[in-house]
């Protein structure tokens, strides 16, 4: 860890330990964004889920720093006006941000907060207001994507589940791409597909999902079934029609040789292994494993977080 100072959440590994699994685990749903922007212009991404303690506050954290690793200009913004949770990722004060912005029309570096962490700025929520939702709705809000938009190469917010409220319904129509965290064991397919719906019927572009909390002896699965589409596609274009299937002819056998000659038969050849493929993502979806082991905190609520820590307390 070098250098670098010991005030962050424990579960902000892309700056702690960059050069970590996780922390590439993290780099490639960067990349797999950067794909699925090609050909448009995605500035500002919002990232939310269908329920409580996926997160995607904790994955929205660790994506902002490794853009800003590769040198983008970021602004990390804490639009869950409900529940914040970036200010205690960052150890940073609460009690100016972005509801302090939207009531009074102040200008953006009067309360965006610089980081040690090179081209990262974050803007915490402040005070949580009575109307979440009706501010997130007004003409200010508006006023204020504009500024981000001009003012920062990329822009990422955290936003609330959509299950419980309507706010990152209303956020994901002023962005350019929502992502979901999906936590692995917590949510079915069904509570997904109506969380996914309330973002379709308002014409919110979704870019994906990000699988979360995944155990490490469970996710060879993703590696294995890429594997043997890849392997399984190779083959189809080696033996297409109007070509002789390239096959191997097997090893001779030495049960099969005369008596005699089994001595001396030599023994068959080892089988030569196919190199090992990387994942094959064909699709615009962002279907990559995060969280496991070696980051037990990932997706925690702040009180199972505590609650933990007592257990290992206790003799």
């Amino acid at each position: 860890m070098d250098n670098r100072i010991n005030i962050f959440d424990q579960d902000l590994v892309t700056y702690y330990n960059p050069l970590s699994l996780i922390s590439e685990s993290f780099k490639m749903v960067r990349t797999n964004i950067e794909f699925s922007a090609i050909g448009k212009d995605i500035k500002v991404l919002s990232i939310t889920s269908s329920s409580q303690a996926e997160g995607k506050s904790t994955t929205l954290a660790n994506l902002a720093v490794s853009y800003a690793q590769i040198g983008r200009k970021v602004l990390l913004v804490d639009a869950d006006l409900r529940r914040p949770s970036i200010h205690r990722m960052f150890s940073l004060s609460n009690r100016r941000g972005l509801t302090n912005i939207l009531l009074t029309g102040a200008a953006l570096d009067d309360y965006v907060q610089p980081m040690p962490i090179e081209n990262l700025s974050v803007i915490t929520s402040g005070p949580i207001p009575p109307n979440p939702a009706e501010l997130l709705m007004s003409k200010a809000m508006d006023q204020f994507m504009t500024n981000v938009r001009q003012a920062y190469e990329l822009v990422m917010i955290d936003c609330p589940p959509v299950g419980a409220v309507t706010d990152a319904a209303i956020i994901a129509t002023k962005v350019d791409g929502t992502i979901f965290v999906v936590r692995a064991g917590v949510v079915d397919r069904n509570q997904l597909k109506r969380a996914t719906d309330l973002l379709k019927q308002v014409k919110a572009p979704v870019m994906g999902f990000v699988l979360n909390g995944v155990n490490q002896n469970n996710d060879e699965h993703y590696y294995y079934y890429y594997q043997d589409e890849y392997n399984e596609n190779a083959s189809r274009k080696r033996n297409k029609p109007g070509k002789a299937p390239n096959r191997r002819q097997p090893p001779p056998n030495p049960r099969r040789q005369p008596v005699n000659n089994r001595e001396a038969a030599a023994p068959p050849p080892a089988p030569v292994g196919r190199p090992a493929t990387a994942p094959v993502i064909r699709s615009s979806s962002v279907p990559l494993q995060i969280g496991n082991q070696d980051f037990p905190g990932m997706g925690k609520s702040q009180t199972e977080k505590d609650q933990s820590k007592d257990s290992e307390s206790k003799p």
